[in-house]
């Protein structure tokens, strides 16, 4: 184990008032405050942002919530089972977690004991990277398996035997892939991605909700060209989602090259359209095998109907589907000579109000039925196809079909 001094100017959350309150309440009976662990000690070091912080304390959880209670933190038994509590105080959160050490575990799940050595919750840990501990009173770094190097070299690896790591929870076979994005490396470790490759099978026996959730997380990510890769050669797919496409990791460099240029950020439904069949039922029925949401089911449904893009069409889809997801559309499918100019347009464009309903077409002499419904469906279409006229264009469109329906009744 090495201890190293860490500097942290300008890190906000490193100063938190809400932080030190934690911390200064959490000293256990050898004196030592609960340490940040895990993602945030790795950030600081990458020079990423801080979103979440999580601790680690030898307090048992109902001590940690009587010590948070007696100074005003709100507690949330998160995942008390397991020894994590959600604190509140002053609007900031934070996950407190006892430590802990694997008692035995099935590829899904972990049965835990708790600990009073740090030495037992690092290694239970999966990476490097992730297994390092920072003191908030004196910002020393507690490194137990060499995290820091692996951070400076980007190297990914797991802590201990690759295999014997993946086997007490598969998950941690795509958590690999989204940390491989996130250390920036091209050059990925021959051994662990046989490790990956070897494990991927029993991708199969974990639910079908947090494969989701995780494979989400890694298609939100901004470079993630590297992991589409990795996962297509070491056949991680095969497991989870076969059905995606040969060409997944060219369709994502391209979608990513456009996003860039016109500065739109990363959305998973939007990547995970590039990278499968433009097949609407099928896309639908694999976002259902993976326990998605009714909402993202249709959203996945409307993002993979690939469409002839121009301005009309775009226009089109905005009314239908709004905005945001007009231009994902665009962005998948748009031509590189026009696609940017499109989204431009169709960005500063304000979708129209469809006025007409079936009480005015009775009121213009329409008869009342099923006739009246297809009619002001009919004047709709027409009315995006021509491009959206209002005013009086509007009306000289809908008095000419009314016509035209009620010459051809009268044949």
């Amino acid at each position: 184990m090495t201890h190293i001094m860490m500097k942290l100017p300008n890190l906000s959350w490193w100063k938190s008032p809400a932080l030190h309150k934690i911390v200064e309440a959490l000293i256990d009976d050898r004196s030592e405050h609960a340490r940040v662990v895990g993602g945030a000690v790795r950030n600081s070091l990458l020079g990423i942002d801080v979103s979440d912080i999580d601790l680690a304390t030898r307090l048992r959880p109902e001590i940690v919530i009587e010590k948070l209670t007696a100074i005003g933190a709100k507690t949330i038994p998160t995942g008390i089972a397991h020894g994590t509590i959600t604190a509140i105080i002053d609007g900031e959160k934070f996950e407190i977690t006892t430590l802990r050490r694997d008692v035995s575990t099935d590829g899904r799940h972990a049965t835990i004991s708790f600990s009073d050595e740090w030495q037992d919750d690092a290694t239970r840990r999966d990476f490097t990277i992730n297994a390092l501990y920072a003191d908030v009173k004196t910002g020393q770094i507690y490194d137990y398996f060499g995290g820091i190097d692996d951070l400076n070299r980007r190297n990914l690896i797991f802590i201990g035997d690759a295999n014997e790591r993946i086997k007490e929870d598969y998950l941690r076979i795509l958590r690999y892939f989204r940390f491989l994005i996130l250390m920036d490396n091209v050059e990925t470790d021959a051994a662990t991605l046989a490790a990956c490759a070897h494990g991927a099978p029993n991708l199969r026996s974990i639910s079908r909700e947090r494969i989701s959730d995780e494979f989400q997380k890694i298609l939100s990510k901004e470079n993630i060209v590297i992991s589409i890769s990795a996962m297509q050669n070491a056949q991680i797919f095969d497991h989870f989602m076969p059905e995606i496409i040969p060409d997944a990791a060219e369709k994502i460099a391209d979608l990513i090259k456009r996003e860039k240029k016109l500065g739109i950020s990363p959305k998973w439904q939007r990547r995970l359209a590039a990278i499968l069949p433009h097949d609407p039922k099928l896309t639908y029925k694999i976002a259902a095998r993976l326990k998605m949401s009714k909402k993202n089911m249709l959203l996945m449904a409307i993002l993979s109907d690939r469409q002839e893009i121009n301005d009309i069409n775009v226009r089109k889809l905005a009314f239908e589907h709004g905005l945001e997801n007009a231009t994902d559309i665009a962005l998948l499918y748009g031509h590189d000579d026009d696609y940017a100019a499109i989204i431009s347009d169709i960005q500063k464009w304000e979708i129209p109000y469809f006025s007409l309903n079936g009480s005015q077409l009775i009121d213009a002499g329409i008869e009342k039925g099923p006739k009246v419904s297809a009619l002001v469906k009919q004047i709709k279409n027409k009315w995006m196809d021509c491009g959206f006229p209002a005013g009086q264009s509007f009306d000289e469109l809908v008095n000419q079909m009314i016509s035209e329906t009620k010459e051809f009744d009268k044949n």
